[in-house]
């Protein structure tokens, strides 16, 4: 019997405190936090490190620029094997720092937040909760909703007596926590849905 999960549920109070706490800390405290991972401050002493065989610095550049779809900047020689890092805590959990050059990383983000977040076949966690309202441009194709078209958009609840309408900027800046590309796992029932998942993006899948 599937058990049933509460989407208004409490979240345990240890949870809740990390959350605020990490919600409300400078960039300066988490920079110094001990607790969280940053490869450049090499506090590592605890994770399992070993090499991560990539491919030779050329064929890694060519993705990179197949992927930006222009010549990368980097140079191959500035491409070194990385270093892979296990979490003591979490095994399974595997981390390469700065695996993807700068420019790779602002293009990527561009696609996720710009292209992807406005695809209506990829769902968030506001979902459950609202009818997401969907930007469009002047010819009709879906806009991004950091773009203007998207300023004066309301989210409206599913059921008013608990929410009530969500701003655009409110829902950026506060209230969405992910989206989901490819297979929409429902994260509040743990299952996948049994129709086929959309296509995941293609430029996405290959990087």
């Amino acid at each position: 019997m599937t058990q049933h999960l509460d989407a208004h549920a409490r979240p345990p109070d240890a949870l809740r405190l990390q959350y605020k706490h990490y919600q409300k800390a400078s960039i300066h405290a988490l920079d110094q936090d001990p607790v969280l991972f940053d490869a450049h401050r090499r506090n590592l002493n605890a994770y399992d490190d070993r090499n991560f065989h990539q491919r030779e610095p050329e064929a890694i550049q060519n993705i990179y620029s197949r992927f930006l779809g222009e010549p990368l900047n980097t140079p191959p020689t500035s491409i070194q094997s990385a270093r892979l890092y296990e979490h003591p805590d979490v095994p399974g959990l595997f981390i390469i720092p700065s695996l993807l050059p700068k420019e790779v990383q602002l293009s990527l983000l561009d696609k996720l937040l710009h292209r992807d977040l406005s695809n209506a076949t990829h769902k968030t966690n506001l979902h459950i909760h609202y009818d997401i309202a969907y930007p469009q441009k002047s010819d009709g194709s879906p806009a991004s909703f950091f773009s203007n078209q998207a300023h004066n958009i309301s989210h409206q609840p599913k059921d008013s007596a608990v929410h009530k309408p969500l701003a655009m900027s409110s829902c950026l800046n506060r209230k969405l926590r992910w989206v989901t590309i490819g297979g929409q796992y429902d994260w509040t029932q743990k299952v996948y849905p049994s129709s086929a998942p959309p296509p995941f993006p293609e430029d996405v899948a290959f990087l």
